[in-house]
């Protein structure tokens, strides 16, 4: 297998990536991640994270459409019209947690329950700990970074 050859950036690409970084905000993303963190959303019963994601949207001028499913359970799709020109992109990210965050999850999850596999979110300095904060969470919190910076 052949490595990845490394392309640089054209001047165009690197305006537009300087004009993109400039606009986000870590704060912002951290708390965010804290909040989708803090949401104990395990696979089969996410409505509550989704009604969350829901209002974060229309707050970053998203248009969500929620899809119950059950009760307990729901997806969601935010949208943001182009100047019609382009292609239709498309940015998924799952928001549940394939671990209950309790002791049902051992011995599967390692023989302790480190502050990664708790349903709660905790933050020390930069970094955000618990269940879900790094993978599928993190993911939404770098999806909505895109999403709100994309016009």
């Amino acid at each position: 297998m052949e490595p990845t050859a490394p392309m640089p950036f054209t001047p165009e690409m690197d305006a537009a990536f300087a004009k993109a970084k400039a606009k986000l905000d870590p704060a912002r993303l951290k708390q965010l991640l804290f909040d989708l963190t803090n949401i104990h959303s395990p696979t089969g019963a996410t409505r509550e994270i989704v009604e969350f994601v829901a209002g974060h949207m229309e707050k970053i001028g998203l248009k969500p459409t929620l899809d119950p499913m059950t009760e307990i359970s729901a997806n969601i799709l935010g949208e943001r019209r182009g100047m019609g020109g382009g292609a239709t992109l498309l940015l998924y990210s799952p928001i549940d947690t394939h671990l209950e965050g309790d002791e049902s999850d051992f011995p599967w999850a390692g023989p302790e329950q480190f502050v990664d596999l708790k349903p709660e979110a905790s933050m020390v300095d930069d970094w955000v700990y618990g269940l879900g904060s790094s993978n599928p969470k993190g993911i939404g919190r770098q999806l909505d970074g895109s999403g709100n910076r994309s016009h």
